[in-house]
């Protein structure tokens, strides 16, 4: 027996005109808007002010603390690591001792 039949389909689940979805989907948007800016409002640590700034603004200082060494100065050895004949490629302690080496 098939689930489907050719019936039309009953008034209640009749599909809605153009314009009932569109007024259904706007109340649904404006309803879902309204939540937002009561949320928002509501449990929003700063509140709905939070453009409009108070005191001085705070920025983190990631300067060193010893600004008088030169960095530009220090030098930089790259050791590059080739496989040998079985594939094996070298060890980081192998590099590293290359690297300070040079």
């Amino acid at each position: 027996m098939s689930s489907h039949s050719n019936k039309p389909p009953s008034p209640e689940v009749a599909r809605p005109s153009r314009r009932e979805l569109l007024t259904r989907v706007g109340g649904a948007g404006v309803v879902l808007a309204g939540a937002a800016l009561l949320a928002r409002g509501t449990w929003d640590q700063g509140g709905l002010g939070v453009a409009t700034g108070q005191g001085a603004r705070q920025v983190r200082d990631y300067r060193l603390a010893d600004a008088s060494r030169n960095l530009a100065n220090f030098e930089l050895a790259v050791a590059r690591g080739v496989r040998d004949g079985d594939g094996k490629a070298p060890s980081a302690e192998d590099l590293v001792t290359r690297a300070l080496a040079a």
